[in-house]
């Protein structure tokens, strides 16, 4: 019988698909977040401290990672633009236009910002929507969820 699968690889290969099927179905109910403990950063030499990670949640479907992040924190040295934060998973190596993400921040008053990797495959950067400095001292905090190709 050559060309024709065998009737237990035909058998296994339907289990296969199965479980797939069934993990996506986890995936569409929400079940399948994880937890990852970010390191946080400052760019320039401004420092970021005493830090809070509210929430920092991701899930991978297919080849993307799906993450969520509500930190705060306190900046102090020399103002800079970014504040940086490290994801779970690095994004693929050759892919920069794969990715998106919703910011929302507080720095005296909300504002809208960015999010973008900074040159590491591991490091987002969040920065104000007009680039400029973020102030020092008071507690400044960031939400950022997003996606990217992994």
């Amino acid at each position: 019988m050559s060309g024709q699968l065998d009737p237990i690889q035909l058998m296994r290969k339907i289990a296969e698909l199965e479980d797939k099927i069934n993990a996506l179905r986890t995936i569409e109910v929400g079940g399948v977040w994880a937890d990852w403990t970010p390191s946080y950063s400052a760019g320039g030499a401004m420092t970021f401290t005493s830090v809070t990670t509210d929430e920092a949640r991701y899930c991978v479907v297919g080849n993307l990672l799906h993450y969520k992040i509500r930190a705060n924190g306190t900046t102090g040295g020399t103002a800079s633009t970014v504040i940086q934060f490290t994801v779970p998973i690095n994004r693929a190596d050759t892919v920069v236009h794969s990715s998106a993400a919703s910011v929302w921040l507080y720095d005296g008053g909300d504002k809208a910002g960015m999010a973008a990797f900074y040159n590491t495959a591991n490091t987002i950067m969040v920065a104000k929507y007009d680039g400029s400095n973020w102030g020092l001292g008071e507690t400044k905090v960031f939400i950022v969820s997003g996606f990217f190709e992994i």
